[in-house]
């Protein structure tokens, strides 16, 4: 495929995922998490499938585009889901697995490209199995957390019930009260947080901080992570086999990622892992006169740093935003982070000119999105806030530097924090 067709695929891909976002953030507010994901599966298998038979390119298009918005929906919408579900010793292991099943996908996805060689039966190979998914709908319950937003204590109620005996817990007596007693408590800032959009980020300095240094990295990550992949076409040899690599070189990062999340916490995860993108993709492009031979080095190191990130940066972003937002800012995180993906088939195509012109690029986004990444609060073995006014105090009063570590605070597995938990 000619490099200028590449290039106007990748960016008509990029802005699917962008106008998915917007629809998708939408779909959570009224439908719920739950109806949403499975409404969006349900596009995804019917468009998918359609396409395949298209009459002509323009109904083939159509039905791409369908197919390709719901897929940044279908990753997040479970995500979230269980994120809201578990408690905090559970949340980290929860990122890392669904990120390696990603992973695991597009080795698999390589490898189907290179038997089926044809269109339309990777189209089928890859589209049909999402109707497994609906099997999902007799087990996956709506998240308590949601079901709390909205007001609607006595469905929360049956669910925490249903867990707690999945799990072989005992059933708190006076369950439905105590749940009431905390919306009531809470009531005054819940009625604000009914009304929420992109604007709400803004509102809130400390809402409004977060935001912004969490997006940045996001892109930063999401640059890097596209970019790399993207140019693996400038990498020569088998294209497949490039693809298949700097897919596998994923694994490992995920399970070092949950190492340090635990270990070190959020911010500083991310810190480490966005530096060592910027770092690895930098240093060499500006000592190596011919990139030839260090090209692939650097594209496997910056494909593995840029995995680890976007492991802790939807770890950290869920922890960071309140419930009544959280869908919507990793909706709007995903939105800016791909607009910035839109330009990268162009700078991947200067690779043809000066193979280090890419790496230069996403070297300098990374380093300087690492640089302002430990100015968020730890979040590790911390209670979700489950308003905006519990982000506005999360906190508050921590310094940039306690020790490189995470300060020690509430943790929602603690019973005398049961209330923030729920």
């Amino acid at each position: 495929m000619p490099a200028s067709r590449i290039i106007e695929t990748h960016v008509q891909w990029t802005l699917e995922f962008t106008w998915a976002r917007n629809i998708t953030c939408k779909q959570y507010k009224k439908q719920g998490r739950k109806n949403a994901f499975l409404a969006n599966l349900y596009v995804a298998l019917v468009s998918g499938v359609l396409s395949i038979f298209s009459p002509t390119f323009a109904v083939f298009a159509v039905l791409r585009t369908l197919t390709g918005s719901t897929v940044p929906s279908n990753f997040q919408m479970p995500y979230i889901i269980t994120v809201e579900q578990v408690g905090s010793k559970q949340r980290a292991w929860l990122v890392c697995i669904s990120f390696t099943l990603w992973t695991l996908g597009a080795c698999c996805l390589a490898l189907t490209a290179f038997v089926t060689r044809h269109w339309s039966t990777l189209g089928l190979v890859t589209t049909l199995p999402i109707a497994a998914f609906f099997t999902y709908r007799s087990f996956l319950k709506p998240s308590p957390r949601y079901l709390m937003a909205q007001g609607r204590y006595e469905e929360t109620s049956e669910v925490l019930k249903i867990i707690a005996e999945r799990n072989g817990k005992k059933v708190p007596k006076g369950l439905l009260s105590r749940l009431q007693e905390i919306a009531e408590k809470d009531k005054p800032q819940n009625e604000n947080d009914r009304e929420v959009s992109a604007i709400t980020f803004f509102k809130y300095p400390q809402l409004r901080k977060k935001f912004l240094i969490v997006t940045l990295n996001w892109s930063a990550i999401a640059v890097a992570y596209f970019g790399l992949t993207l140019n693996a076409t400038n990498l020569g040899k088998n294209d497949f086999l490039n693809f298949f690599l700097l897919s596998a070189v994923e694994l490992p990062a995920f399970p070092l990622a949950l190492l340090l999340m635990e270990k070190i916490g959020r911010r500083w995860s991310t810190t480490i892992f966005v530096l060592l993108t910027g770092t690895a993709c930098l240093i060499p492009s500006f000592l190596a006169k011919d990139m030839g031979s260090s090209a692939f080095a650097i594209s496997m190191i910056g494909k593995f740093g840029s995995a680890a990130a976007f492991t802790v940066i939807y770890q950290q972003a869920a922890e960071l935003y309140p419930t009544p937002v959280r869908a919507l800012g990793m909706g709007i995180g995903s939105v800016v982070s791909y607009v910035a993906v839109i330009c990268m088939p162009y700078v991947c195509y200067l690779g043809i000119y000066n193979k280090a012109i890419p790496f230069l690029i996403i070297g300098a986004m990374c380093v300087s999105a690492g640089l302002i990444a430990p100015l968020v609060p730890e979040t590790v073995r911390k209670t979700l806030p489950q308003t905006i006014k519990d982000s506005e105090e999360f906190g508050l009063g921590k310094g940039c530097f306690p020790c490189c570590g995470y300060e020690e605070g509430k943790d929602d597995n603690d019973p005398e924090n049961a209330e923030g938990a729920a």
